[in-house]
């Protein structure tokens, strides 16, 4: 028999353009473009399933708009077909769109929705609960919500447990799930489980690009604009203990290695490869899997028996030293260390289950916990499912300097593990999409991805967050957010990265006046020009004497040079692109004031003693930040410049820039030392390896999260610094590429452009030897020696 398929698809046109009801209706009331409803959500919050069955006499294919807040997962005749929607704001409120083909007969559409209110993801926004599918067509009537004979069913069976209360810490990725098999109905997935009711008709859709309503009550609804999230099994797992422990009775007992049931271990380890475990009645145990690297999954068990049991399942990124201290040694040593994590638990009641959890997890380690009572519990099998967005990454690299493969590997694969439907911070800790660590993100994939939606994207709900009392940035968006100024002045650059980068003018000219407000709104200068620290979080980095990552002067209503420059500098970079789109009169408004700004630092910051920019009036501290800053707006002249990065490199006196502001810092270093301190850096990161990490860090020492995007920016060095890519705007029009070479080194890298992919295949002898292939239409520039140009 054919089985029915459905199919993503992204939309070039929003749907329904020509329908009558949005033109028919007065002003005042313009909201609907499509001819369907959402469902009322019948909970405060929960899972409720939808059900729409149908019975076919022919073929039918249609195309279908779908959306939930809070989040959904669509089925189709029992099997699982997509996850949505795509995480946004209530004023870009994501829709997916999907092409369906169902063969003659009985079929079944099963959406099961959930909403958690205060205990969901901290980036989950909501306006209301509710579910919303609208077909385009002859299948309107048939299949839309608020038309077709959709039924709903509250699902009982599912708690949950903030984390905070699971293992003391509070993580932005939503709770523990707790799955009550009694109350469960294995069915479900077919619709088959329960007595349904008919689902009421809630409120009129509103599309964002028409509707005449702006208030954040209201979903406004947006076409989705990322590929779907990638989904395939994880094949490297192993089982690294296993032994007869109560865990349930001694949740933070110590792994110790020479106590496994190695002939349990043996056994057990079957569950990876789809075989089936049978634990015996009355029994405990514990096993420890290595997933074989760091990954966000969906896990999924299956099992039958065992009524009364416990099944945990928990999650970490490594073990801890106690249970009250992190690793900070070799991050995949499990023996004589505490699992401490979060976790998914199961109460079986004897049927034969399978449970997913709803939400992905992250880490590199599952401790899978299991107590029977009078019967015997049958494990079928044990599998995880990763997930992340594709880049669509291209990118390749191989040399001979060492280190430079394996971090490019692991800086790459923490980039992945921070890609979701919106950038990310870290994947276990927080999940939320800050302007400082995205920027980063983004300037890594415009050279390792032609696909640059993600970037655009978190362009867009940067300058979505806007929507608030003070016309600023949030520092994390989508979320409830918190003001970060500073980063507020990254999201400028941001837009000036785009611009170089990837082009877009139209895009560009769009987000130009909300620049300007946000430089106008921060530029607060004193009697003196220097700017006025504004209210807010004043983060710039985690570094000595930066009380909570704020430089010395940054609380509000201070002065601190640190912020004096990097306002400095995001005026530079914005005039620039002010010159690059022809608005030479706010270019000039803004050359003159970072001219004033230049000349206020050097008269009130500059000590003429330690020959360095001070980051207080008062000279009592001294930063690399505020030198890196200063360097890098290139309007000093180039012996101070030089000499400020001599002094910022050997002094050990001043408070250093950590794994996150190292990316300013390298950017600095570059401009005259040819990559030698990034050189001498490569030993952090290598270091980083040594030590376990399959991911990198949020910081060097003690560190909390240990998959932090902003530290793959190595990679983005190694490229623009080593490798000597520039890409030189509007568009990357220009590429210069000038390596940095020593004798007997070679690389080989393929790496994105606008216009396609660029391999380049050079090693360094008395000349520069090698090949760059390069699309037709990209000008290219630099020393190259002796490199042959294909162009193809």
């Amino acid at each position: 028999m054919a089985e029915a398929v459905i199919k993503r698809v992204l939309l070039k046109e929003p749907p329904f353009s020509d329908h009558a009801a949005s033109r028919s209706a007065p002003p005042w009331e313009r909201v609907a473009e499509w001819p369907a409803r959402w469902l009322a959500f019948p909970l405060d919050s929960g899972f409720v399933l939808y059900r729409l069955l149908l019975k076919l006499e022919e073929p039918l294919h249609a195309r279908i708009h779908v959306t939930a807040d809070e989040r959904y997962e669509l089925y189709v005749d029992g099997v699982l077909q997509a996850r949505g929607s795509e995480r946004g704001c209530p004023g870009n409120w994501f829709y997916e769109s999907y092409d369906l083909q169902f063969p003659p007969g009985r079929h079944a559409i099963v959406a099961r929705v959930w909403a958690l209110k205060e205990d969901a993801p901290w980036a989950q926004m909501s306006v209301r609960p509710g579910f919303l599918l609208a077909a385009e067509g002859a299948a309107n009537e048939l299949l839309s919500t608020g038309k077709a004979k959709w039924e709903m069913l509250p699902q009982s069976g599912i708690t949950w447990q903030s984390t905070a209360d699971q293992f003391g810490i509070l993580l932005g990725g939503g709770p523990g799930f707790c799955f009550d098999c009694a109350r469960l109905d294995p069915a479900w997935k077919q619709g088959k489980s329960g007595v349904w009711d008919q689902a009421s008709a809630g409120e009129i859709p509103s599309v964002a690009a028409t509707s005449n309503f702006v208030d954040h009550d209201r979903h406004l609804l947006t076409p989705a604009t990322l590929r779907p999230q990638l989904s395939g099994p994880i094949t490297s797992a192993a089982l690294r203990y296993c032994g007869k422990e109560d865990v349930f009775a001694d949740p933070l007992r110590a792994v110790r290695e020479d106590g496994a049931d190695r002939k349990l271990q043996f056994s057990l380890a079957t569950i990876l490869k789809g075989q089936s475990f049978t634990v015996p009645a009355r029994t405990s145990l514990r096993a420890i899997i290595d997933l074989g690297g760091y990954f966000c999954h969906y896990p999924s068990i299956r099992f039958s028996g065992g009524k009364g049991a416990q099944i945990r399942m928990r999650y970490a990124e490594s073990l801890w030293d106690s249970a009250t201290e992190k690793s900070m040694e070799q991050r995949d040593q499990i023996d004589g260390r505490v699992f401490r994590g979060m976790h998914d638990s199961i109460i079986p009641d004897g049927r034969q289950m399978q449970i997913d959890t709803p939400w992905w997890r992250a880490g590199r380690f599952v401790q899978l916990e299991i107590k029977t009572v009078r019967e015997q519990l049958t494990i079928e099998s044990l599998s995880f499912q990763e997930t992340r967005y594709d880049l669509g990454i291209e990118f390749k690299l191989e040399s001979n300097v060492p280190g430079l493969s394996d971090i490019s590997a692991v800086a790459l694969r923490t980039l992945q593990m921070c890609s979701h439907e919106t950038y990310m911070d870290c994947p276990y800790y927080e999940q939320l999409q800050y302007v400082g660590d995205t920027r980063l993100q983004a300037l890594l994939s415009y050279l390792i991805s032609p696909d640059a939606r993600l970037a655009r994207k978190a362009i867009l709900m940067f300058e979505a967050s806007r929507a608030n009392s003070t016309g600023l940035v949030f520092d994390s968006y989508p979320g409830k957010g918190k003001l970060i100024p500073p980063f507020a002045l990254w999201w400028v650059v941001m837009i000036a990265d785009y611009a170089r980068w990837r082009g877009e003018p139209e895009l560009i000219r769009e987000l130009l006046p909300g620049a300007r407000e946000v430089v106008q709104r921060l530029a607060r200068l004193d009697e003196n020009g220097l700017l006025i620290s504004p209210r807010g979080w004043n983060y710039v980095d985690v570094a000595q004497g930066f009380e909570h990552g704020v430089p010395p002067g940054g609380q509000p209503g201070g002065r601190s040079g640190v912020l004096h420059w990097q306002l400095i500098y995001t005026l530079v970079r914005l005039e620039e692109l002010e010159d690059d789109f022809g608005e030479e009169s706010f270019a000039d408004h803004w050359r003159t004031l970072a001219d004033e700004m230049v000349k206020s630092a050097e008269k009130h910051y500059w000590d003429k003693k330690r020959e360095m920019f001070a980051d207080d009036p008062d000279h009592n501290h001294f930063s690399q930040h505020a030198q890196v800053l200063a360097v890098l707006t290139r309007l000093l002249k180039r012996s101070r410049e030089q000499q400020l990065i001599n002094r910022t490199l050997r002094e050990k006196e001043l408070a250093r820039c950590n794994i996150y502001f190292s990316h300013y810092l390298f950017e600095a270093a570059a401009l005259y030392d040819r990559g030698a301190y990034l050189r001498s850096r490569l030993g952090d990161w290598s270091r980083l390896i040594e030590q376990g990490f399959r991911t990198f860090p949020e910081h060097f020492g003690s560190t909390r999260s240990e998959c932090h995007a902003w530290s793959a920016h190595v990679l983005y060095h190694i490229l623009t610094t080593i490798v000597g890519i520039k890409m030189l705007g509007p568009g990357a029009k220009r590429v210069r590429i000038e390596p940095a070479l020593e004798k007997g080194e070679r690389i080989k890298v393929s790496f994105a452009h606008p216009r396609g992919m660029l391999h380049l295949d050079i090693h360094q002898e008395d000349n520069l030897e090698g090949l760059l292939v390069a699309p037709r239409g990209v000008q290219i520039e630099g020393p190259l020696g002796n490199v042959k140009l294909r162009l193809t």
